[in-house]
């Protein structure tokens, strides 16, 4: 991967009853996005605590798609 690669992916995160991210599933991802898979889904599974999501007055396990973008410089 050279400078000035772009990453582009779509991700989808699975926040558990707790507000943890539980999963990280990579949904689409440009080519240079392949090398760095390991890297967001370390960083993303280390993200701090989410309001988790409320059904019927409870917690409950819900998905988010979050976009990741960046360039090497």
């Amino acid at each position: 991967v050279s400078m000035g690669a772009s990453c582009a992916m779509l991700v989808e995160l699975v926040i558990d009853e707790n507000g943890f991210v539980k999963r990280v599933n990579i949904i689409s991802e440009n080519e240079d996005a392949y090398y760095f898979r390991e890297s967001i889904r370390t960083v993303l599974l280390a993200m701090p605590k989410f309001s988790p999501a409320v059904s019927n007055n409870r917690y409950i396990e819900s998905r988010i798609l979050v976009p990741v973008q960046f360039i090497l410089n």
